[in-house]
């Protein structure tokens, strides 16, 4: 009585024993333990430690458990994939720029005095956006920028006993991409929708706000694209006749192994600019245009040469104002950029005439964004990896009609992310 006692008792301790030992440390389908466990079982059945029941019993048991451990993994799985999915439909990125800016302004004459002004400051501009894709072929987003409500500038200027610094809707928009065809409504950075070589005609910080749309196709003898767009310049207090800009541009790009060459032609039309200088309508004119008569023709172009390691580019922009009686109706920009990474280097020679170009649109840094001036801009650039660089950007520039000339030095670190 006692040994079939004591033999009963030992095997239901060792299958209890094995019961927990499987089901703590092994995921027993398509791993190596998993098969040496079952090797066990099958020794133990067969030299009668194990019953027929009790090997079942525990072979069921250990494929529920392997079973339940593949749902679990699989699950794991897809939570992932899911994650990454969202992760690749929402993006936050943006910049930080710090900046060193020195200014001389020469051969100016206050109360008949000879009284240059120069000026140094630690200047700064931060930026930060979301982009959304909620859907193939969607995008929204939204960002928020330092500065002021100024079009053409972003940055601030340190100081102010260390006082706070403005934050402001930078862009905000909808886009829908096709095949062939995309549009965005609201307030959107414009590159996509209207292509210059340089920034004689816009500010690198403006973003328009309004429609746009762009056709493109890809045929043997190159790229061809029409961009077309509606943009809202002043909303006029008890009035229907707001100011607006309506643009038409029309190219073409043509890429080979060692050389690329684009060309577009733009048609700018505003409306509904009544007054009788550009100054009485919008509160960021510079006061330069004598006219607002200011419908132009815009011509824009490219030539690049790749040699080795370098690229060579040849650069210009021309605009011609068709609608004013003016003689001062020319724009014009020409220059070249030598790019060997992680160095770049650019320089540009400009001239705008008071008519040729609104006053509230070029380049701010270019002789405070006037026109009725002519200069040279040299800048050098060197990118320490893809998320820094260190840049210099030297203008020379001069007030053709009182002789006044500006020169401004910038240094600058960037880093996006």
């Amino acid at each position: 009585m006692s040994i079939k006692s004591d033999s009963g008792l030992l095997r239901e301790l060792l299958f209890s024993i094995l019961l927990i030992f499987f089901t703590q440390f092994f995921a027993l389908e398509a791993s190596a333990e998993g098969e040496a466990f079952y090797q066990l079982l099958k020794v133990l059945k067969d030299k009668g430690t194990l019953s027929q029941d009790e090997y079942e019993s525990l072979l069921n048991a250990s494929k529920e458990i392997s079973g339940s451990k593949e749902k679990v993994e699989k699950t794991t799985i897809a939570q992932t994939k899911k994650k990454k999915k969202e992760e690749e439909k929402l993006q936050i990125h943006g910049n930080v720029r710090v900046r060193y800016q020195y200014n001389h302004l020469e051969d100016r004459t206050v109360a008949g005095v000879q009284a240059p002004d120069s000026r140094h400051r630690g200047r700064l501009r931060g930026k930060i956006g979301v982009t959304g894709k909620p859907t193939e072929g969607w995008e929204a987003g939204i960002g928020l920028t330092s500065g002021s409500d100024n079009p053409r500038g972003s940055n601030v200027d340190l100081g102010d006993t260390f006082s706070t610094k403005n934050i402001l809707l930078d862009y905000a928009y909808i886009e829908n991409e096709r095949t062939n065809i995309s549009w965005v409504a609201g307030k959107f950075n414009r590159k996509k929708y209207l292509w210059n070589a340089t920034d004689l005609m816009w500010d690198s910080d403006i973003n328009p706000e309004g429609v746009s749309a762009n056709y493109s196709t890809n045929t043997q003898l190159g790229s061809f694209w029409a961009s077309s767009g509606l943009w809202v310049l002043e909303e006029v207090q008890n009035s229907s006749n707001d100011p607006y800009l309506v643009y038409l541009q029309l190219g073409h790009s043509f890429e080979s192994e060692n050389l690329q060459f684009k060309l577009a032609g733009t048609k700018y039309l505003y409306a509904d600019m009544n007054e009788s200088q550009v100054s009485q309508i919008f509160q960021h004119s510079s006061n330069t245009n004598t006219d607002n008569n200011l419908n132009a023709f815009q011509l824009s172009g490219e030539f690049v040469s790749y040699k080795g390691t370098y690229r060579y580019a040849l650069i210009g922009d021309m605009v011609k104002n068709v609608d004013t009686n003016s003689h001062e109706n020319l724009a014009y920009s020409v220059g070249f950029q030598i790019l060997k990474s992680p160095w770049n280097f650019k320089y540009l020679y400009a001239k705008l005439e008071h008519d040729s170009i609104p006053d509230f649109l070029p380049d701010s840094d270019r002789f405070n964004g006037h026109t009725g001036i002519k200069g040279h801009e040299a800048e050098l650039q060197y990118r320490l990896n893809k998320s820094i660089r260190l840049g210099l950007d030297f203008y020379s520039t001069e007030d053709y009609d009182t002789n006044v000339s500006q020169n401004v030095l910038q240094a600058d670190i960037l880093l996006n992310f």
